[in-house]
């Protein structure tokens, strides 16, 4: 034979197999590995070897996708897929997890590890591994169909008002990461909405004259117990401290005007700021969630995709990061509350504040000490609400600034 037998083949499919099915002679699984593949044109000219001889990294590559691997993700496959029918879901789940750490390329895996966790039990996993496969395969019908029927069965499974009772909802955040945005927005649909910060009953019952206090007040004594939907957000903590402070720059100097305040020093700003607590985003939901909501946010999961619904005793309860793109956040809200034409309007934004340009130069010559970095960056709050390649994002775009 020609040059030993070798053969050529090309990067790209340049041809599909679209014969699998279960009225095939042999290729009867129609959700094989090889089965319609995506094709894509050659370029031309083509670009010649200077030698003809073996390629051993794709002979390897072949052979786990295309021979002996491809036959051991098969039995693999079967043996789960039989598994599920008799009842043994947990066995299954394992062998499906083995089989992504194998393949992490085949949708199919992803598909069939939501189905056994939804037989399972387990809905909302079921629905992480599902936008797990769209992030990289957004076309796949069957995820997409099943992930709607998820969606609208965990959600439908919240917390019922009690009859002829609105749906009340409750923005109950840390400050300064969009809140008002939501809460304003969400008052263009219903009369039952409370946007609040605090409801430690201590505080509120030391500053009950404070405006921003009464409607805390309000939701402790006539809410709390009652079905509620609760939206929170999170954000990256050093850039809640820095809007929080600026957000406050009345209270920390009571005796200068506005128009005084604008005349200070960025080099005064900065050393006022390193004075006061700047822990508050770091021990918010152990001191409101954990606290008022009797809810250890800490002991469950927050998903990659940047949001978590949670079910806790009567309450139906949203988390996101504010980091999001609006248009994802707003998808989220109208999942999560039912209102199909929900549209979020930005509010209470720093650009549009009376100190925006002050807060602009204090951002551009401020420097972070790489204690403070990491004391906000290295926190359970910060590591549980974000991804490690997020928390490396924030350390660059603070250390780019320095």
């Amino acid at each position: 034979m020609i040059n030993k037998g070798l053969s050529i083949i090309p990067n790209h499919n340049l041809i599909s197999n679209v014969g699998f099915g279960a009225d095939a002679a042999h290729t009867t699984w129609e959700v094989d590995e090889i089965a319609n593949l995506p094709t894509q044109s050659i370029s031309f000219p083509l670009k010649h070897p200077t030698a003809v001889t073996i390629n051993m990294e794709a002979e390897t590559v072949i052979d786990k996708m295309r021979f002996t691997g491809r036959k051991y993700i098969r039995t693999m496959r079967q043996t789960a897929m039989d598994l599920s029918q008799q009842g043994q879901h947990k066995t299954a789940l394992d062998i499906w997890e083995k089989c992504i750490k194998l393949r992490p390329d085949l949708s199919e895996l992803y598909y069939q590890k939501a189905c056994c966790l939804e037989k399972m039990g387990n809905s909302q996993q079921a629905i992480q591994c599902l936008h797990q496969l769209l992030k990289s395969h957004p076309e796949h019908p069957p995820a997409k169909s099943f992930l709607n029927t998820l969606i609208k069965k965990y959600h439908n499974s919240s917390p019922l008002p009690h009859q002829n009772q609105q749906q009340r909802f409750l923005v109950y955040t840390m400050g300064k990461v969009g809140s008002t945005s939501i809460s304003t927005s969400l008052k263009n649909h219903s009369s039952q909405v409370y946007d609040i910060h605090l409801l430690e009953e201590t505080y509120l019952q030391k500053n009950s004259q404070k405006e921003h206090c009464v409607d805390g007040d309000f939701v402790l004594k006539d809410w709390l117990g009652e079905p509620l939907k609760i939206i929170s957000l999170v954000r990256n903590p050093i850039a809640v401290n820095i809007s929080s402070f600026f957000q406050n720059l009345d209270t920390y100097y009571p005796h200068l005007s506005p128009e005084q305040i604008l005349q200070l020093s960025i080099e005064e700003l900065i050393n006022k700021f390193w004075t006061l607590d700047l822990n508050y985003p770091l021990i918010w939901f152990d001191r409101e969630f954990n606290k008022c909501l009797n809810f250890d946010i800490y002991s469950q999961p927050f998903s990659l995709l940047g949001w978590q619904t949670y079910l806790h005793e009567s309450y139906h309860i949203l988390i996101m990061q504010a980091e999001l793109m609006d248009s994802q956040k707003q998808e989220v809200i109208r999942m999560f509350t039912g209102i199909s034409n929900f549209h979020l309007e930005n509010q209470n934004l720093s650009s549009q504040k009376w100190y925006s340009h002050l807060f602009k130069e204090f951002k551009e010559k401020l420097v972070l000490p790489g204690d403070y970095l990491d004391k906000m960056l290295n926190s359970q709050f910060t590591k549980h609400f974000y991804s490690p390649s997020q928390i490396e994002r924030f350390y660059r775009s603070f250390n780019d600034s320095n």
